[in-house]
């Protein structure tokens, strides 16, 4: 009996099947796929930065930093003001800051959004993702003049951005954390969890460098090159408290000193010299 079909069984096996085959059944909705975020690329000269587009949707962009300087070294900033304080607000405090003045780094740390960056040179680009609302900003070239804008516009979209693999540094009031193995050619992520603006320079040093000279180096006060230091170095911009970038490294594995150099606001000394350093290894 069980090998049996019926008469009914048979038509209702050919009436599913046609309905399967119908073109009126429900057929199946193609997976969307999330669109990457789009790539800006931003040319620094000596005197300008030129953006390959000044109007941009809202959500996740990856910005690809060139250098076209005959010499030196490009860092780009994205960065948003604040109402009321002007960019010849912005570049008479950053004159001032840096040599210690209180007030300016006050101003720069309340009446500014920075929002990350990364370093170029004329022979290896930058590499940097953001999420940005809409608004206006401004890149500004930190080693240089160069100077421009663009608009975000929109409300914020949902796209894709490069993995960076667990790897990540977050920074803290003088201090670093890192999660997985930090790639010496790869994307990490950046969160700043402190309560000033931080900045990364990682700086190559030799393999069996320690904790104890570099300390011994700073509390020194030599102002030379220290022994144990060699060329390899690369950066991202200033981020922020709570905001987050991504940067893209492309530097030979080894051994890397993390450092911050942004100006405390309570003293004024670079947050290199309260301890903001740390010794890591990329993979």
């Amino acid at each position: 009996m069980k090998h049996r079909l019926t008469a009914a069984g048979v038509t209702l096996g050919l009436a599913f099947s046609v309905s399967l085959a119908s073109p009126s059944a429900h057929a199946a909705r193609p997976v969307e796929r999330t669109p990457a975020a789009p790539v800006v690329v931003a040319k620094v000269s000596g005197s300008a930065i030129t953006l390959s587009s000044s109007s941009i949707r809202a959500g996740k962009i990856t910005f690809k930093v060139v250098d076209t300087k005959a010499k030196g070294r490009a860092l780009l900033q994205v960065l948003r003001l604040h109402k009321g304080y002007t960019p010849s607000d912005l570049q008479a405090d950053i004159g001032t800051a840096f040599s210690g003045d209180l007030a300016a780094i006050g101003r720069l740390d309340d009446k500014v959004s920075w929002l990350s960056g990364a370093e170029a040179t004329p022979k290896k680009n930058g590499w940097f993702d953001i999420k940005l609302a809409a608004g206006n900003y401004l890149v500004v070239d930190q080693d240089g003049n160069g100077f421009g804008q663009f608009t975000v516009h929109g409300t914020v979209v949902k796209r894709t951005a490069p993995s960076a693999h667990g790897a990540s540094i977050i920074t803290y009031t003088y201090g670093f954390d890192t999660t997985g193995k930090l790639p010496h050619r790869g994307w990490v992520r950046t969160t700043n969890k402190a309560d000033q603006p931080h900045f990364i320079v990682a700086s190559r040093v030799k393999d069996g460098t320690t904790k104890r000279q570099v300390a011994r180096y700073i509390h020194s006060g030599a102002q030379g090159r220290p022994s144990w230091a060699l060329k390899a170095s690369s950066g991202i911009g200033v981020i922020s408290p709570t905001k987050t970038g991504m940067w893209k490294l492309d530097l030979p594995q080894g051994r890397y000193l993390l450092q911050c150099f942004w100006p405390d606001r309570m003293d004024g000394a670079p947050h290199f010299f309260h301890g903001m350093w740390q010794l890591v290894t990329l993979h």
